[in-house]
C-alpha cells in the first residue's frame, strides 16, 4: 500500500475553487494550504499524471476548538496554533 499525503487544507473563499468542467465531465479543485502543511502538501506533485484517492474529513469543529484554547493561553501565538493543529493531527492518526 502507498504512503499516504495527509494536511490540513481549506477550500479558498473564491468563485474558482470548485469549477466543473464545460462539458461536465470533471472537476477542479484548488487548496489553500498554511505554512504548516506545505512539507506534506508538497508531496502531491510526485503524484503528477498518476491516479490517486482522495479522502476528505471535516475538522473545523476540532480546529475551534483548538483555536480558542490556544486563544485563551498567555502565548496565543501563531507557531503555537500551528503545533497545536500537528498534535491534534498526530493524534488522530494514531487513535
Amino acid at each position: 500500500m502507498a504512503e499516504l499525503i495527509e494536511f490540513i487544507a481549506t477550500l479558498p473563499p473564491i468563485q474558482s475553487a470548485v469549477m466543473v468542467s464545460g462539458d461536465h465531465n470533471g472537476m477542479r479543485i484548488k487548496l489553500d494550504v498554511p505554512e504548516s502543511e506545505v512539507g506534506n502538501a508538497v508531496r502531491l506533485m510526485l503524484l503528477s499524471g498518476k491516479l490517486f484517492k482522495v479522502t476528505i474529513e471535516d475538522i473545523s469543529e476540532s480546529l475551534t476548538v483548538l483555536d480558542d484554547e490556544i486563544e485563551k493561553s498567555a502565548k496565543g501565538n501563531a507557531s503555537g496554533l500551528d503545533s497545536g493543529r500537528v498534535d491534534l493531527r498526530r493524534s488522530k492518526q494514531q487513535g
